[in-house]
């Protein structure tokens, strides 16, 4: 823009123009547009992740920097006159990030899992069991074919006929609660492949060569997607109680497994059981 500004006369009519048509290019470049938006909603996140939650707050700090002391200053050279400007200062804002600070782009702080908004909660050192009361036991599965929900709903029957009193057994569709878009829809995702068995052979087949569904690309795409929505499922779940966690589907254990070991610390609080259901 400075080298346009420099740019006049007769001879520099060409170079005029060639070089607002790069500044344009660079304005409306649509990988630019991108970049500034992610880094613009990465910080966001990290401001609501330290506590800032009104867009007035937000807008007072990044123009005008953090404030201290009080709250409404009135500015008048006389007591008596009409015409006081009123204007608030924000305590105790200091402690936000500022949008230079490139370290808010991947990281939320201390209070929260590690690139969540999720708050940790506090764990115990060792398995703690629901004292005097019925053990709590929640099934896990999804709605992915027919053979998950007949097993869960099976092990329930069970579970009440050996233990009746003594235990609350509750069915949990994981993906359905636990998971946000698109992969809360996967009953519904499913059934459609469903119709088409050269995609569904794809899907499939895709990474098949790994020992572990946790080992894949896929895998990582998903917990990457649904880690706060699990996490902040799970941690709800917890602090509700519960004593034991069956899966009876392969696609829901790594990421229970996978959040335990960021909530526990890699502790064994709570066991989690697998039913094998596929083969």
């Amino acid at each position: 823009r400075d080298e346009i500004n420099t740019a006049w006369g007769i001879t520099n009519v060409l170079k005029r123009r060639m070089l607002e048509e790069e500044l344009d290019g660079h304005l409306c470049n649509f990988r630019h547009r991108v970049r500034a938006t992610m880094l613009l909603q990465a910080w966001w996140r990290g401001c609501r992740s330290r506590g800032l939650r009104s867009r007035s707050h937000l807008l007072a700090h990044f123009l005008d920097g953090p404030k201290t002391s009080a709250l409404e200053v009135y500015t008048s050279d006389s007591l008596q006159g009409q015409n006081h400007e009123k204007h608030t200062e924000w305590p105790n804002v200091g402690n936000f990030p500022v949008l230079s600070s490139f370290a808010s782009y991947l990281w939320t702080g201390d209070e929260c899992y590690p690139k969540t908004t999720v708050r940790r909660i506090p764990v115990p050192n060792t398995r703690t069991y629901s004292d005097g009361r019925p053990r709590r036991i929640k099934i896990f599965y999804s709605d992915t074919g027919g053979g998950h929900r007949a097993s869960a709903l099976a092990l329930e029957s069970a579970l009440n006929k050996l233990y009746a009193g003594r235990i609350d057994v509750r069915l949990v569709d994981f993906l359905r609660e636990a998971t946000g878009w698109p992969w809360k829809f996967s009953p519904e995702m499913y059934a459609a492949l469903g119709h088409v068995p050269s995609v569904y052979k794809k899907v499939y087949d895709h990474e098949s060569g790994q020992l572990s569904w946790r080992e894949t690309r896929s895998f990582g795409i998903v917990w990457g997607s649904t880690k706060s929505s699990v996490l902040r499922f799970l941690t709800r779940l917890y602090s509700e109680g519960v004593d034991l966690i069956v899966s009876v589907h392969p696609l829901i254990n790594h990421l229970v497994m996978e959040a335990f070991s960021e909530i526990f610390h890699g502790q064994n609080i709570i066991p989690v059981v697998t039913v094998v259901t596929d083969l």
